[in-house]
């Protein structure tokens, strides 16, 4: 196993060896304790003199030192590789100190894996063939950081284990729930009953379409045109509800598709409609906020909340625009309007259905549209 620490200080350089000053004495009486020799393991340094006042890391010139200096570490570590080759073991590096490690992972000292808990996993270097496992520097727990030296014991064992057995990674087998041809048959099944469900009103003469109701009056309009925020702006002066998100037309009548509905608020219709929130939806609204202020072509700054109905039925007299209010009077434009989101789809199983069993598709269809 090599041991690649920064740079050799004055008791390095005087003795020509690694790691012999108050940080080699540190470091080794420290893996001692654990039951590990000095003898284990080569030393390297990744700046090979000794830089002035004994300081490399942060200091203006670390990065030219440390090129300046790599054609000798990347010698030791080939000529390391090639004896672990020789004897059958496996290759490992234990780095000392931050300066080290990023030199032998190969990346900058702003990389993402610089600012995690990088100590202690086993990174496979593809460079030169081997793991590497990163630790603290010795002159770091000699700092008041003693409590620590128990990281560097844990460090070091692991490199030997590695080091006498190899590391093999678990390939874990991902389940994909559901598959996304299970997924895709989900979504195909919602919309065919929704096709079916649309086939059904058809034949009883009524329409489903994505509007609300109050009063006498029909509101519809695209996606985020406003269609809440004006219906509720009129429910909080005093209009009745009849029915919100998806309405039932028939022979002029509006019904709710369902009793309970669930849509969607911003903070400008809640205050418009004096609808009050609690805790939870006011932090809700507030991160929805955020989400769609980074991603405005994504997401909306809404919360969603489940609004009961009356379930009374009114006589549609107006049809309005979304927000604006602006009424309606030509059929094409609303029927435009209203099938944005409920257009006659047509499945491969109903037009299989349709052929298999002469069930008239295209005649219900015209109906739909003639409604």
């Amino acid at each position: 196993m090599l041991i690649v620490g920064e740079a050799p200080g004055e008791d390095e350089e005087l003795a020509g060896i690694g790691f012999v000053g108050r940080s080699g004495q540190y470091l080794f009486s420290t893996l001692k304790r654990a039951g590990m020799d000095r003898d284990g393991f080569r030393i390297a340094n990744v700046c090979a003199c000794r830089p002035p006042k004994n300081g490399l890391a942060k200091a203006s010139y670390e990065d030219a030192a440390v090129e300046a200096c790599s054609p000798i570490l990347d010698a030791i570590i080939a000529e390391q590789r090639e004896l672990c080759l020789k004897i059958g073991k496996t290759f490992v590096i234990l780095a000392l100190g931050r300066t080290a490690s990023k030199r032998i992972l190969g990346v900058p000292d702003n990389h993402p894996m610089m600012r995690a808990n990088y100590q202690v996993y086993p990174h496979w270097v593809e460079r030169y063939g081997c793991w590497c496992i990163c630790a603290m520097h010795p002159s770091y727990l000699m700092r008041g950081n003693h409590k620590e030296a128990p990281v560097l014991q844990f460090a070091a064992q692991r490199a030997i284990e590695i080091a006498s057995n190899g590391l093999t990674l678990d390939a874990p087998t991902y389940l994909l729930d559901p598959d996304p041809l299970t997924f895709k048959g989900w979504v195909q099944e919602y919309i065919l009953l929704r096709e079916i469900e649309l086939l059904k009103l058809a034949q009883q003469g009524k329409i489903l379409m994505h509007g609300s109701c109050y009063d006498n009056t029909l509101v519809v309009g695209f996606s985020n045109s406003g269609k809440t925020y004006q219906t509720y702006k009129s429910v909080a002066e005093g209009a009745k509800l009849v029915s919100e998100e998806y309405t039932i037309i028939h022979n002029g009548i509006a019904s709710p598709y369902s009793n309970v509905m669930r849509t969607c608020f911003s903070a400008k219709t809640m205050e418009a409609a004096n609808i009050k929130m609690n805790l939870r939806e006011r932090l809700w609204l507030f991160a929805s906020s955020i989400r769609a202020f980074f991603f405005p072509f994504m997401y909306e700054a809404v919360i969603w909340k489940t609004i009961p109905v009356t379930g009374a039925t009114s006589q549609i007299k107006k049809i309005v625009y979304g927000s604006t209010g602006r009424e309606i009077k030509d059929w094409k434009e609303f029927a435009i309007l209203c099938e944005n989101e409920f257009p006659f789809m047509s499945s491969e199983f109903l037009q299989a259905y349709a052929i298999a069993t002469g069930y008239d598709l295209l005649g219900i269809q015209e109906k739909q549209r003639n409604l």
